[in-house]
């Protein structure tokens, strides 16, 4: 009776030494079934986002080759069948959001299977995980971001229709209930915000892909320059604007 085990990969950043890191494991049997004089195959392929595969049954030519570092690497699989034994290793990672990422161990000798299978997920959790305050508080930023696009909104439409100097109904209530009054517009620039920023915040979170492999040239990194970006616009741009808005409007 066979056992198989089975690992998902999700939330990292991995590197082109942890693709060397778990292909040992992987060159490590290879070795180990050429000492004992035991039939196996092992088989590499990877797939890049320009349509071209390689297919190799050598780590050491895919290192050689350099190929993660001048293509644009879309998915990387390693399988490793012993026919005799009838053993089976395997690992498929991808390149984005499509949660089928994973480690596969199967075999008949359960102590092999284990031993294996262990050995793997130690590299694989020693990947670095995909993780941030953004992530961890997605719906935090959800919220503070729809307030924050709710409000510029709001005094746009504000300025538009009451000229400075002017007294208007919104400046009286602000005199009578500071405090309501301030909440009051929070809470509608929170649902104006919200109804309007939710495709975009769905594309801002999509900048942290849940599998990113982070080697080749650097234009491929094209996530991580957005990020950079989005990010410095934000916090020297964005969030100072909002609030020197706040500051006229309700501190005035």
């Amino acid at each position: 009776m066979k056992e198989i085990k089975e690992k998902k990969i999700e939330s990292k950043v991995i590197s082109e030494e942890d693709i060397f890191r778990i292909g040992n494991l992987f060159s490590n049997e290879c070795s180990r079934d050429e000492r004992m004089n035991s039939t196996y195959s092992i088989m590499i392929k990877i797939n890049c986002f320009d349509g071209t595969s390689y297919e190799s049954g050598s780590f050491k030519s895919i290192k050689e080759s350099e190929i993660i570092n001048i293509k644009k690497v879309e998915s990387i699989k390693f399988e490793y069948l012993n026919y005799n034994l009838d053993k089976v290793m395997s690992l498929f990672i991808k390149n984005g959001d499509y949660h089928n990422s994973k480690f596969v161990v199967k075999g008949e000798d359960m102590d092999w299977v284990n031993g294996v299978f262990n050995r793997g997920k130690d590299i694989i959790n020693s990947f670095e995980p995909q993780d941030n305050f953004i992530l961890r508080n997605k719906k935090l930023i959800r919220n503070i971001g729809a307030v924050i696009i709710g409000i510029i909104i709001l005094f746009i439409f504000y300025k538009a229709i009451a000229p400075i100097n002017e007294t208007t109904t919104f400046s009286k209530m602000l005199e009578r209930n500071f405090w309501f009054t301030v909440s009051l517009v929070i809470y509608f620039a929170w649902i104006l915000g919200g109804a309007l920023s939710v495709k975009l915040f769905r594309e801002f979170f999509k900048l942290w892909p849940d599998i990113e492999f982070d080697f080749g040239a650097k234009h491929f990194k094209k996530k991580k320059l957005k990020r950079a970006l989005i990010l410095m616009i934000l916090s020297t741009i964005i969030i100072p604007v909002c609030w020197l808005i706040i500051e006229w409007w309700f501190l005035n």
